[in-house]
């Protein structure tokens, strides 16, 4: 379930000067995360993850997870795990499940590392609260590391206040600066692209 592009990424392949080199929301949150690497086996001790967030869309959050996320799976003895959040409930939902479907949620539940994707939907219904609140509660006793990206704080997010204890008591919040960089990469490399194509090929003439 782990999207193609981030297969293989590591922390060297997040460049944290992209917001600016003395951007103070960077420098620090920089700081939480190579804490994160480097002390990897304390945060496992004791369940703790990150919640990455930030109001603004592609600002790197799911990028930044999938660099510490494969950083630290391939430094120690752990698997890893991927799921979005909507793809997660659809993948509870279903009346009839399959065998594999059954085994997908158990990886899921019990990943050494799960990077759970984009929580910040409206989870108004309340088979949502609790099979996330299932989710959470389960790796926060058996102290599974969680990586969560969001697009608000965590009291900002229309869940249970069951579900936001449940994320303040597994995640060290790790905030990234409010600047697009995903979008700023597109543009430049989009406008490269048409600058490419645009060019005159001499042997045509």
């Amino acid at each position: 379930m782990i999207p193609f592009e981030y297969l293989d990424v590591t922390a060297k392949d997040f460049y944290w000067t992209a917001y600016g080199a003395d951007n103070p929301v960077a420098k620090k949150s920089k700081t939480l995360a190579n804490a994160f690497i480097i002390n990897f086996q304390k945060w496992r001790q004791k369940g703790k993850g990150l919640y990455i967030y930030s109001a603004t869309k592609r600002t790197g959050k799911t990028f930044l997870s999938f660099c510490l996320a494969n950083e630290v799976i391939g430094r120690n003895d752990a698997n890893l795990k991927y799921v979005n959040i909507i793809d997660y409930f659809d993948l509870t939902k279903r009346t009839y499940s399959s065998a594999d479907d059954r085994e997908e949620r158990d990886k899921i539940m019990k990943a050494a590392v799960l990077i759970l994707d984009d929580i910040g939907v409206d989870v108004s219904k309340e088979w949502m609260n609790t099979k996330l609140y299932q989710l959470l509660n389960y790796r926060s006793l058996h102290k599974l590391v969680t990586i969560i990206t969001s697009n608000y704080e965590v009291e900002q997010l229309k869940v249970d206040d069951r579900v936001k204890s449940r994320i303040n008591d597994m995640c060290i919040l790790l905030p990234i600066p409010e600047i697009p960089v995903g979008e700023m990469k597109s543009d430049k490399e989009n406008a490269e692209f048409v600058r490419s194509v645009m060019e005159t090929d001499p042997e045509t003439h």
